[in-house]
């Protein structure tokens, strides 16, 4: 991939565009700080195949297949927050879970629309329960 970044006075800043080696766009970003604030990913004939934004102290990266977001991974910019929410094929939200991790204890947490948790699972404790979640997640 060739990336074509804007600097000013040495720093990072402004867009940074990605290129296939066939010369197709694959990716654009807007950068802050030298951070990425903004970026969207496409595939080889242009369809978006993934797009990321700041909201709200929030970094969510949303993944499309067809032109519908099928997941989307949240983590918090300040702490170490991170869930993962999937969708149904209508759009509607499918799963909100979260992995959290608290001294020798693991935890799968189900989360409502709002946020709001619903069920806690510690995986030491209850490795059966947690096996419907381990294709989602991978090994844990």
């Amino acid at each position: 991939m060739k990336t074509l970044n804007t600097f000013k006075n040495g720093i990072k800043y402004g867009k940074s565009l990605g290129y296939f080696e066939s010369g197709e766009l694959k990716s654009e970003s807007k950068i802050k700080n030298e951070n990425v604030i903004e970026s969207v990913n496409y595939d080889v004939i242009g369809n978006i195949e993934s797009q990321m934004f700041i909201k709200e102290v929030k970094r969510i990266t949303q993944y499309i297949k067809g032109g519908k977001v099928y997941s989307e991974t949240i983590s918090s910019t300040y702490d170490n927050f991170e869930a993962t929410k999937f969708y149904n094929e209508d759009g509607f939200l499918k799963l909100f879970i979260q992995m959290l991790m608290d001294g020798d204890n693991t935890f799968i947490i189900e989360r409502d629309e709002n946020g709001d948790e619903i069920k806690r699972i510690n995986l030491k404790e209850n490795p059966q329960e947690a096996l419907k979640y381990r294709e989602l997640f991978g090994e844990f």
